[in-house]
């Protein structure tokens, strides 16, 4: 199964339960994880309480997250640097709110999406 497919599968699952309306936008962190075999990045997502495209600790204020909170990204995926890894996980993020499927619709049933690094900032990649 590729990273793609197992990145859909993750998300499913994650919207298995519903959101609380307390969310009001997504973000996707990445990071380094502590002692991943092989893996040099990993993705979670989270449910803010708030959401401000201009200021990218909106994200820290976390409500929700999914039954599985961490997903490992392979390096044959991510790539050897951050920056890579940002790019690749950006492009599925966006990839997945272009879909018809049901996480597209949970992520954009709210005021944001985004993508970046813990400690870093946040890019936006989907408002009304």
């Amino acid at each position: 199964m590729s990273f793609s497919e197992q990145f859909e599968g993750w998300l499913r699952e994650g919207f298995h339960d519903d959101v609380p309306s307390g969310v009001k936008a997504f973000a996707f962190n990445l990071l380094e994880p502590a002692n991943a075999d092989g893996v040099r990045f990993a993705v979670e997502l989270v449910g803010s309480s708030q959401f401000d495209p201009n200021d990218s600790d909106w994200a820290c204020e976390e409500i929700w997250e999914p039954a599985q909170r961490l997903l490992p990204i392979p390096s044959s995926y991510s790539g050897d640097s951050w920056e890579q890894c940002l790019e690749a996980i950006k492009s599925l993020v966006v990839a997945s709110l272009l879909s018809q499927n049901h996480p597209a619709a949970c992520l954009k049933s709210r005021l944001g999406v985004g993508v970046g690094f813990v400690d870093g900032d946040m890019h936006v990649v989907w408002q009304p």
